[in-house]
């Protein structure tokens, strides 16, 4: 976030590989970031490991939850410890 010249009070929504609830909370709670900011499915999907941001982002732009302009914070993890993690700003193109 600080690399991408915001505050965490300028993110919008916070989309975490859906590995596990502890995880996600446990991020939350250290960024210092609402927790009504991060989307959680896991519940309904499981640990769809790198599926997981896609189809959150799917799902939140088809229940009308991203707005243009929103900004997300994305990231995920993987095996030996390799993690990535994106700031993008959601523009939403005609249909």
């Amino acid at each position: 976030i600080e690399k991408a010249g915001l505050r965490q009070s300028e993110i919008d929504h916070v989309v975490l590989h859906q590995a596990n609830r502890r995880i996600i909370e446990a991020v939350a709670e250290r960024l210092e970031i609402p927790k009504e900011k991060y989307a959680i499915n896991i519940e309904e999907y499981g640990n769809t490991c790198s599926a997981s941001i896609p189809l959150t982002l799917d799902k939140m732009n088809r229940n009308g939850m991203i707005k243009d302009g929103d900004i997300i914070v994305m990231t995920a993890f993987g095996g030996g410890l390799t993690s990535g993690t994106c700031v993008i700003k959601w523009i939403k193109g005609e249909k």
